[in-house]
């Protein structure tokens, strides 16, 4: 297992509906510094699709069955150091010609990029503090030598909050044209249920993560580059970047933020009065 010795792993953590994927494809997909899958700087006409409630959406970089993460986490049948390898060997294998001697410098200059929501079968645990334990140095699941960066993705005013409200409210269809005061309550009920959501997630981490906002670092790519080094090498597809974040504000952020503009009022209320925005988010530094 000399290989993963010498790899570098970002761990990306989202709760539903705050655009993990997107933040994947405008920071991992355009940097050749990752390996990972579904990179749309390896498919350069990768097309949005919409999602079952007619939202559109982006594939994530990511690994190709985050299950069998999981199931390496949950079981001791699979490791996780066997497992990064053969994702990390099969990337290899099939989208590139390295071979011999230049094998390990390219594996050497490479992070693999992997996402997931934090909920999981560890009922106390989110998988971000599950990969904390596990992937130390002196557990028997990894080596020394590899590198754990944990990004969480977090609103950090208002504008990202209601925005990320949106898919947990109109991922039904019928909410998007239905009765004023009845879509009203889903809202409140679901903007509520988010708030709390991102108290209890935040407020369990307490170990060193990077806290990003997706929507405002999108207004600003070469300030992600500049805070997010790790995540990025020599070359960046920087007009890659801009046209998936532009695709992206036309096709899903502005038409979501009309829809849930009716409602943006009792949104900003339970904004303004929720724990996390006058506990949490003054203590958390976030980039973006």
């Amino acid at each position: 297992m000399q290989l993963l010795d010498k790899v570098n792993i970002i761990y990306t953590e989202y709760l539903s509906g705050t655009s993990g994927d997107f933040f994947s494809q405008y920071t991992a997909g355009c940097s050749d510094k990752i390996i990972g899958f579904n990179k749309v700087l390896e498919f350069p006409d990768h097309e949005f699709t919409s999602d079952k409630s007619g939202l559109v959406t982006i594939k994530g970089v990511n690994f190709p069955d985050k299950d069998l993460v999981d199931y390496a986490l949950n079981t001791n049948l699979v490791d996780l150091k066997s497992l990064f390898a053969t994702f990390l060997l099969w990337n290899v294998r099939y989208k590139t010609n390295i071979k011999g001697d230049d094998f390990f410098s390219y594996i050497n200059s490479k992070t693999l990029y992997f996402t997931n929501h934090p909920r999981q079968s560890w009922p106390m645990e989110t998988r971000c503090k599950v990969f904390e334990k596990k992937l130390k140095s002196n557990d028997i699941t990894i080596t020394y030598g590899t590198t754990l960066q944990k990004i969480i993705l977090v609103p950090s005013n208002f504008d990202s909050f209601l925005f990320m409200c949106t898919w947990r409210v109109f991922q039904n269809k019928k909410h998007w044209n239905g009765e004023h005061e009845f879509v009203k309550q889903i809202c409140k009920n679901n903007c509520e249920s988010f708030l709390s959501e991102l108290y209890e997630w935040i407020n369990s981490i307490n170990f060193k993560v990077t806290y990003v906002d997706p929507i405002q670092g999108a207004k600003n790519i070469l300030d992600v580059i500049k805070n997010l080094k790790f995540l990025f090498g020599k070359n960046v597809d920087i007009a890659l970047a801009n046209k998936i974040i532009k695709l992206y504000t036309e096709k899903r952020i502005k038409p979501s933020l009309e829809l849930i503009d009716p409602y943006k009022e009792v949104v900003q209320q339970l904004w303004n009065d929720s724990v996390y925005v006058n506990s949490i988010l003054p203590k958390l530094k976030i980039i973006c």
